[in-house]
């Protein structure tokens, strides 16, 4: 009896095995994949902040240009005057 107990014990220990071993590769690919992405987020906050500085760009070549953020500031200011000398 305790004989049949040990090798009943042994088959469990070795489908446990096997299983461990059939899930193996699959951790390992998942543990490269992650790998592989890991300079990813890195990238893209790069390309995120390339667009923003262009768009900066053109935001200050327009304003350079136009007189419109002066004349904006220049309304706000003569508002504001206007509504403390009241």
């Amino acid at each position: 009896m305790p004989v049949l107990l040990a090798v009943s014990i042994l088959r469990g220990w070795r489908t446990t095995a096997r299983a461990a071993n059939a899930a193996f590769p699959l951790k390992r690919l998942r543990h490269a994949q992650a790998r592989d992405q890991l300079g990813q987020a890195t990238a893209e906050y790069a390309l995120v902040l390339l667009g923003v500085a262009a768009v900066a760009l053109l935001v200050v070549s327009w304003a350079t240009h136009t007189n419109k953020v002066g004349d904006l500031l220049n309304g706000i200011f003569d508002s504001l005057l206007g509504h403390v000398q009241k």
